[in-house]
C-alpha cells in the first residue's frame, strides 16, 4: 500500500531545509516496514556536499532512550532494583548536600533511588560545563566518567530528591550506576546488549577516526538572524573526555541504526533481525508516567513541547490527545538538541525518527508538526 507524504514533505522544502537547517533526514517505520523516507539538503553547506543517509550525527538527549533501555535491561539481568539507594552503587553519593535556600546550604538527608534517576528527579543540575568538571578534565584530560562524576558531586543538589523534576545529569549518572553494577563499561555495557543484538554497527559513544569524515557539519539557528551559522561539530562539553560515556548525550549514529532500536521498542523488544533485546513488561514501564501532580507541574512548565505529556523512565510519555499534537495517548520518545527526534506508538505499529544537525532547532515548532503529518498521510 503506498501512502501520500506530500504535505510532509513539503513542509520540509518550504519550511525547514535551507531556513530552519541546511539538511534533514526522516524515516518513518509503519507495521515494521519503512514507508516513507525523505533526505534532502546538505550535510556540508558551504562545500556543497549533499547530505545522504549514511551520514552520522551527534543524537545529543536522544541517547536518553538508549541509556535507560539499558538501565531497564540490567533490571532485567539482577544488576539493581529501582528502589535501590544509589549509594549502594555510587558511595559517593552519600555525602551529598544540596541547597536548602538560595544561599544555605545543607547535608542531604533523604535517600536517592535509582527510580530518581530514570525520572530526573535526583536534584541534579545539568552544568555539563560546571567549575569542577573543568577543573577534573584539565588535571587529567582522559578522566573516565566515574572521575568526572565524582568531581560533579561535590556540587550541591538543586534539592533534595523526589522533591522536583528537574532535566538534568541524571541519566550521565545512571550510567555510571550500570557500569558499577554490571563491572563493565557502559559502553561497552550498551554494545553488547543494545547495539550488537540489533546489529547497530554504526552506532558509537566516540566515534572512530576512520568514521569521522562521515559525520554531518553542524550549526546553530541564531533567532535574531534567522538563519542558522556554522559551529564545531565536536560534541561540544557533552563529551569532556575520550574515556567519558555519556548516558546523557553521547551517541552518534544516524537513522539507518536508530531505526533498528526503534523498531524493537515498538515490538515488545524484539529487533526486526529476531534477536530480543528487553521484555514487553519493561517497555511497559518504561512509558508510564511517574511524575505526582507537583512535579508533572513542573514538566510541563519546563518546556513548550511538554502540555499533554507526561515522563516515564526517561522518555515523554504522551498522556492526552490535542494541545501539541493529535498523536494517540500513548506515545513515547524523546528528541535531542540538534533536532533529533524518536517517537514510537506501539498501539499503531508506528516509529518516527527524524535527524538534523542544527543547535537551538525549534524542536516544539516543528516536532509535532511532523508527527501530525505523519498520522495524516497514513491514517486520514
Amino acid at each position: 500500500m503506498s501512502y501520500n507524504f506530500e504535505q510532509l514533505k513539503n513542509y520540509f522544502d518550504t519550511k525547514i531545509v535551507g531556513k530552519m537547517a541546511p539538511g534533514i533526514d526522516i524515516a518513518v517505520i509503519y507495521k515494521g516496514e519503512e514507508v516513507f523516507r525523505y533526505t534532502a539538503g546538505y550535510a556540508d553547506e558551504e562545500n556543497k556536499i549533499p547530505l545522504t543517509p549514511d551520514h552520522l550525527f551527534d543524537i545529543y538527549s536522544a541517547t536518553k532512550v538508549i541509556t535507560c533501555t539499558a538501565g531497564l535491561i540490567a533490571v532485567e539481568q539482577g544488576l539493581f532494583l529501582p528502589g535501590d539507594p544509589v549509594s549502594w552503587y555510587i558511595p559517593e553519593i552519600n555525602d551529598l548536600t544540596y541547597y536548602k535556600t538560595e544561599t544555605e546550604i545543607a547535608k542531604n538527608d533523604k535517600v536517592m533511588v535509582i527510580q530518581d534517576l530514570f525520572c530526573m528527579s535526583a536534584g541534579f543540575d545539568y552544568d555539563v560545563g560546571c567549575k569542577e568538571i573543568r577543573d577534573v578534565v584539565a588535571k587529567n584530560p582522559n578522566a573516565t566518567t566515574e572521575e568526572v562524576l565524582k568531581a560533579f558531586f561535590t556540587r550541591p543538589l538543586r534539592f533534595r530528591p523526589k522533591e522536583r523534576y528537574c532535566y538534568s545529569m541524571c541519566h550521565d549518572v545512571l550510567a555510571l550506576v550500570i557500569e558499577k553494577a554490571s563491572g563493565m563499561r557502559f559502553a561497552d555495557f550498551v554494545k553488547k546488549y543494545i547495539f550488537d543484538p540489533l546489529g547497530m554497527k554504526d552506532a558509537y559513544f566516540h566515534i572512530p577516526e576512520s568514521e569521522k569524515h562521515r559525520k554531518s557539519a553542524k550549526y546553530t539557528y541564531n533567532d535574531q538572524l534567522k538563519k542558522y551559522e556554522r559551529r564545531s561539530s565536536d560534541n561540544d562539553y557533552f563529551v569532556p573526555t575520550s574515556n567519558y560515556d555519556s548516558g546523557g548525550a553521547g551517541v552518534v549514529t544516524n537513522l539507518n541504526e536508530y531505526s533498528k532500536i526503534a523498531y524493537a521498542l515498538t515490538h515488545g523488544g524484539v529487533g526486526k533481525n529476531g534477536n530480543k533485546i528487553i521484555s514487553a513488561q519493561s517497555i511497559a514501564h518504561m512509558r508510564t508516567n511517574l511524575l505526582d501532580e507537583q512535579r508533572l507541574k513542573i514538566y510541563h512548565n519546563s518546556s513548550l513541547n511538554n502540555p499533554g505529556y507526561g515522563y516515564g523512565y526517561g522518555v515523554r510519555v504522551k498522556m492526552e490527545k490535542g494541545l501539541t499534537s493529535n498523536f494517540a495517548s500513548g506515545e513515547f520518545g524523546w528528541d535531542g538538541a540538534a533536532g533529533f527526534m524518536a517517537c514510537f506508538e506501539p498501539e499503531l505499529d508506528l516509529a518516527i525518527i527524524y535527524a538534523q544537525h542544527v543547535l537551538n532547532p525549534h524542536n516544539y515548532e516543528n516536532h509535532n508538526r511532523i508527527k501530525n503529518f505523519v498520522h495524516l498521510a497514513l491514517f486520514d
